[in-house]
């Protein structure tokens, strides 16, 4: 096996793990803040850009400490 399929096989296991231990840290779930469905359209050419005048995404959540 090559090389770059390493490469690719590696790189998901480090997206499993970060998004793993990131939605771990909000057992109660996120929810969308401030951000409305004509706000998450964009244009793609190649690589997407925030349209001006639009807000980002954003996401917000609470953490639970277990004790």
């Amino acid at each position: 096996m090559s090389a770059y399929l390493h490469s690719f096989r590696l790189a998901y296991c480090e997206m499993y793990v970060t998004l793993g231990t990131f939605f771990r840290r909000f057992p109660s779930g996120l929810e969308v803040y401030k951000t409305t469905q004509h706000d998450m359209e964009f244009d793609d050419f190649f690589s997407s850009y925030h349209i001006e005048g639009r807000n980002w995404f954003k996401a917000i959540g609470t953490k639970e400490h277990s004790t």
